[in-house]
């Protein structure tokens, strides 16, 4: 569970294998995660990474995650796919059962090790998991859920305790981030195959590129004040994650280069207005 500043909050993981996929479902539940962002190929370095489990209904064990549905595909732009699906859940044997909707977002052409191409579509799935985000935590039951998250420290944690799920670190390198931004918020998931290079170079992205181009914040007044930004969300996912999190010479220099370049483009569009 990774807390960056200003209230951002994500999961980071490697990809399930078939054996696991009730227990990644659980935790999909447990953590009222909305929107997954896959980042990998199928089949990298001659070897299949992952099964495409997303493309059909999750296994379930019918303890905690009762059932699961997959509703709809839908084909988005910059070679994304998203699959919804409906989880029914039920927290406790005694609780009442509810509908979890998450959506994964799948974009396959990033190899292993590797930059991906552009920007474009790992910025395209962030606003778009961002968005399912947003209109997931209008709901007054995901609401109540959250309200009682924030009632004692770590309660997330202690929630997925009690539903089996294994306890995930959390280090609060921002200590402003529970206070001054509410608490527990959904959070977004995203996984590669080792869920260190790729996904936390996606998670980096997702993070930064709203900040810089002054979204919510004002923007960083210049390049160096930019970098430091970079440079100081790589240092939070590695102490947080793992210290390989953006683990290749060009997922940095891809990272860094973007965001620079989104925030200088978000320059250029203020000084034309």
């Amino acid at each position: 569970h990774i807390r960056l500043a200003h209230g951002d909050q994500y999961v980071i993981g490697e990809a399930p294998q078939a054996h696991n996929v009730p227990r990644y479902a659980q935790l999909i539940a447990a953590y009222d995660i909305p929107a997954v962002v896959v980042v990998l190929r199928e089949d990298d370095l001659f070897m299949q990474k992952i099964f495409p489990y997303w493309e059909k209904p999750l296994t379930v064990d019918g303890r905690v995650v009762v059932s699961s549905e997959l509703k709809r595909v839908a084909q988005l732009k910059d070679n994304l796919v998203s699959y919804t699906h409906d989880l029914r859940v039920r927290r406790h044997p005694t609780a009442q059962e509810y509908t979890h909707s998450v959506t994964f977002i799948v974009y396959s052409e990033w190899p292993d090790y590797e930059a991906p191409q552009g920007a474009g579509p790992l910025i395209t799935a962030s606003v778009y998991a961002n968005r399912l985000a947003a209109r997931h935590m209008e709901d007054p039951a995901v609401q109540a859920r959250c309200a009682s998250y924030r009632e004692a420290p770590g309660a997330e944690a202690n929630v997925a305790s009690r539903m089996r799920i294994p306890r995930m670190s959390m280090m609060h390198l921002f200590e402003e981030t529970d206070e001054e931004e509410g608490g527990y918020t959904c959070p977004i998931m995203s996984h590669c195959s080792a869920g260190l290079g790729r996904s936390s170079t996606f998670v980096a992205l997702s993070h930064l590129v709203p900040l810089v181009t002054g979204q919510g914040i004002p923007p960083p007044t210049s390049l160096r004040h930019c970098v430091e930004m970079v440079m100081e969300t790589v240092m939070a996912l590695r102490l947080q994650r793992n210290p390989s999190a953006i683990q290749s010479c060009p997922q940095f220099k891809f990272l860094l280069s973007s965001v620079v370049s989104e925030w200088r483009q978000a320059q250029t569009d203020r000084e034309t207005l």
